[in-house]
């Protein structure tokens, strides 16, 4: 490792009040040339203490920084930012300051609670052992009314503790907006190092709401401009009526306590301000000059401290994780995922532990650390680099100890140098959590890196990366190269199989599949339905497309709310895929929003196809994914995707959520659905025809290479007779505002009930009854019932008598194919088609063959 330029001498084995006892201090005896005090005396600084706050040397240390605009810098001792600290108690304070905030949005913090708690924290930071004691209290019941809005860098992981803490949504702002980041809105913070603030959430709308609380976190408040700033910029967008300034502490003067009250006149709103210390803070304009001397002085003392060579170790995690920058609505997955990460450090290394959040990226970094320390003999403690410059001084009184540079490549408009304070003398490992694979090539990317740096102070780094394997996988398809359907509507993850022969006669191919051969691995040959059989579904379409169209509206209302109002649509193809595209239709009807759709395949008994995941994951945040399916039956897809989901995140440690959203649910699979009638779809009445003249997917390891997606083919003769844009056209037409508020209200009133998966135990009564033995053999519902009727060898199709003019398609395929409807009374499906159970065997795989 090359020098390093360090402000640090050489280690004693004096103790160090900033870490507690189980760490040694970097400090040098004493020299008394820089205390606290000659900070606040060089500067002409004051501190005064309002009545009943905590005292403010138990939360903060001070010390000098190297800005223009200002001469100090707050050194917060519970931040967990240029000062390590014990998660526990970062959390802890995070905590404390929730509940002042949640006393002023109701009344269930009552002093007792909030004296008990404060007094906890006290106790725990001057005996770092109490962290073990300290009281954890719900105090979600009023977050779901509340935005948290914290500021970067430092208050990213302050903001989401309080917002967890509370159970409201959380936003933070970032100084990183990406190219293709949407942009909410932007202020200054006017005296940072970095002053340009964005704000970028996926989910527009629940900052839009004017009847939420905004809640801004923030680590200290001296003047209150930059709050002044944002609560500008948010009020110009959308009005709310109230606000809460939550800080550790609020140190502004007079004038500035009444300039943020004459804003709040100004724009008809409240603004409260809540804090851990209360005072104020004098200042004086000469400080950034009456401090260039000493600055100029000790500056003298920096000197070359070589590194060492630290073992670094890299283990890839999910890159699902939430990030604060886009916006959580709730913490659950998050937490998912920290678990994850500190397992998968079980056994890395013993030892005293430091946890190194980088930049804004500290929350995740946090939740680690803090689960590493509930599991762990060894001392662990959380911190985090920085952008901002500050003068570091060996003395017990001071806040910077010591101080690591660093540099990052430079990009325009930045500063390379980055740093880590307070880090101490050694660490038995050293775990860094980065956002991205990116990020994890900073680290290392410059001749003087945090890599370099870091290996001062340990022999073991261990890194977390964001990141999953990747493949070499090929491109989606579109219309009109393969599929019918507009490219804008749908990209199928599919492997071209379109010069392949891959069908077989129902027949031969029930045979083979009831012999061993797996569905998949051929096609069945495509019924072309007859003119009679064509105008029932014409009436079909025209009977049904007003309900049909309600029920897209109403799921996908359920769809863009459930994923941060930016969803990605993955359909199973090929009978999810004209629903997604209905959905996807009605998105951009209803919000302006284009919305990414892609087909994939799904395989009973094979699960989904693990690289098109893995495109999707690579190409777009995988908690925003919601899987899109027709219909359900008995249920046997939302298992499968469930199982294979699970199998997918075990292999890759990317998790999506194994949620599939519906149009129709008679089995009662789901929670995410437009109806659980059972009444005939459409779309389900026909093949390739209405869906994109695309064929089932197939899986086939003749044809389908470990890297591959899996197949289908593209029927392009029969284009004449189309109808995938004509079915989708018409009901999207539908798409009124009318429509639009009626979906809205009803999912206002809706209290979806819980799956109780009663075609799955409808299913087993009727193939038990009926000597089958066989559940996959028992095809519930009009879509299911058609397909068998379509695809398969049918034995008999069972009906409820008070189906009607719903099933007239299936009594006519079932008149044509000579296979007997009987009526069963209480069925609690309108059909329900029964395949024959006593085929002859001999059957063998299918190998596909090349079109000559």
């Amino acid at each position: 490792m090359k020098a390093m330029t360090s402000a640090t001498p050489e280690p004693t084995e004096l103790a160090n009040p900033v870490f507690g006892d189980h760490f040694r201090s970097t400090s040098a005896p004493a020299t008394h040339e820089l205390g606290a005090g000659l900070v606040l005396e060089t500067i002409g600084m004051s501190i005064a203490a309002s009545e009943g706050t905590l005292n403010f040397g138990i939360i903060y240390g001070i010390a000098l920084r190297r800005n223009p605009r200002r001469a100090h810098l707050l050194v917060s001792k519970v931040l967990g930012k240029h000062y390590p600290q014990s998660p526990a108690i970062i959390e802890a304070a995070a905590r404390v300051l929730a509940l002042r905030v949640h006393a002023e949005l109701s009344s269930g913090a009552t002093p007792d609670v909030r004296e008990l708690l404060t007094r906890e924290l006290v106790e725990a930071l001057r005996a770092p052992l109490m962290r073990h004691k300290l009281s954890h209290i719900d105090l979600r019941d009023v977050g779901t009314g509340a935005v948290v809005v914290g500021f970067a860098e430092a208050a990213t992981a302050l903001g989401a503790c309080v917002a967890s803490a509370l159970g409201a949504y959380y936003v933070s702002s970032t100084r990183y907006p990406g190219p293709t980041s949407p942009s909410y809105g932007a202020f200054e913070e006017e005296h940072s190092h970095a002053s340009a603030h964005h704000l970028t959430p996926r989910d527009r709308q629940t900052l839009d709401d004017t009847s939420a609380t905004v809640i801004l976190v923030d680590d200290e408040l001296t003047t209150g401009k930059t709050i002044i700033n944002t609560i500008r910029m948010l009020h110009a967008t959308a009005t709310h009526a109230a606000y809460i300034v939550a800080t550790l502490a609020d140190l502004r003067d007079a004038g500035s306590r009444t300039a943020l009250d004459e804003v709040a006149s100004e724009l008809g709103v409240t603004i409260r301000v809540v804090a851990l210390f209360d005072g104020e803070l004098t200042v004086p304009d000469s400080a950034v000059a009456s401090a260039q001397p000493l600055l100029t002085r000790l500056l003298r003392t920096e000197r070359e401290v070589s590194g060492g060579d630290a073992a670094v170790t890299v283990i890839s995690y999910p890159h699902a994780a939430p990030h604060p920058r886009d916006g959580i609505r709730t913490f659950d997955e998050l937490n998912v995922i920290a678990e994850t990460l500190t397992g998968q450090l079980a056994g890395i290394g013993t030892g005293n532990t430091l946890v190194l959040g980088v930049e804004e990226d500290m929350f995740l970094p946090l939740r680690v650390a803090s689960l590493l320390e509930e599991r762990s003999v060894d001392p662990v403690v959380f911190g985090a680099t920085t952008r901002s410059p500050a003068f570091a001084h060996d003395h017990p009184d001071y806040g910077i100890l010591d101080r690591l540079d660093y540099t990052v490549p430079e990009v325009p408009g930045d500063t390379a140098r980055r740093f880590a304070y307070n880090l101490g003398h050694t660490y038995d490992s050293v775990v860094i959590i980065t956002a991205s694979a990116a990020d994890t090539g900073k680290l290392a990317a410059t001749a003087t890196s945090l890599l370099d740096a870091l290996s001062q102070r340990t022999k073991n780094i261990v890194i977390m990366e964001a990141a999953a394997p990747v493949k070499r996988l090929g491109e989606p398809l579109t219309g009109p190269v393969f599929g019918s359907y507009k490219p804008e509507d749908v990209s199928w993850l599919l492997k071209d199989l379109s010069d392949v022969v891959l069908e077989t006669n129902l027949e031969d191919r029930e045979v083979a599949v009831q012999n061993g051969s797996h569905y998949a691995e051929s096609l069945p040959l495509e019924y072309q339905p007859s003119a009679e059989y064509q105008s029932l579904f014409d009436e079909s379409l025209n009977a049904t497309r007003d309900a049909l169209a309600f029920h897209v509206a109403v799921v996908a209302e359920q769809i863009y709310h459930l994923r941060e109002g930016n969803p990605v649509l993955l359909s199973l193809a090929r009978a999810g895929t004209p629903i997604g595209v209905l959905i996807r239709r009605y998105l951009h009807a209803a919000y302006g929003i284009d919305t990414p759709h892609y087909a994939l395949s799904i395989v009973r008994g094979r699960g989904i196809d693990a690289n098109a995941l893995t495109y999707v994951s690579e190409h777009h945040d995988p908690r925003l994914v919601m899987f899109v399916d027709g219909w359900t039956g008995k249920g046997a897809i939302v298992r499968e995707l469930t199982d294979a989901l699970k199998d997918y995140e075990n292999a890759t440690g990317v998790r999506f959520r194994p949620e599939l959203a519906v149009l129709a649910d008679p089995g009662s699979c789901v929670s995410v659905y437009g109806t659980r009638e059972d009444y005939l779809i459409p779309s389900a009445g026909l093949n390739s025809t209405v869906s994109g003249l695309v064929s089932r997917t197939v899986l086939n390891e003749h044809l389908i290479g470990p890297d591959d997606f899996h197949g289908a083919k593209f029927y392009r003769e029969f284009t004449d007779v189309d109808v995938s844009n004509f079915f989708v056209d018409t009901v999207s037409t539908l798409f009124t505002a009318e429509l639009i508020a009626r979906a809205r209200f009803a999912n206002s009133r809706r209290h979806g009930e819980e799956p109780n998966w009663s075609g799955w135990k409808a299913v087993e009564r009727i193939s038990t009854e009926y000597g089958i033995n066989n559940v996959n053999l028992v095809k519930p519902g009009v879509g299911e019932t058609t397909r068998v009727l379509l695809r398969r060898v049918p034995w008999k199709i069972l009906v409820r008598p008070d189906a009607g003019a719903s099933i007239a398609h299936i009594r006519l395929l079932a008149a044509g194919r000579g296979v007997p409807i009987e009526p069963v009374d209480g069925l609690p499906f309108m059909a329900v088609g029964l395949i024959h159970p006593q085929l002859s065997p001999g059957a063998t795989g299918f190998d596909g063959r090349k079109a000559s």
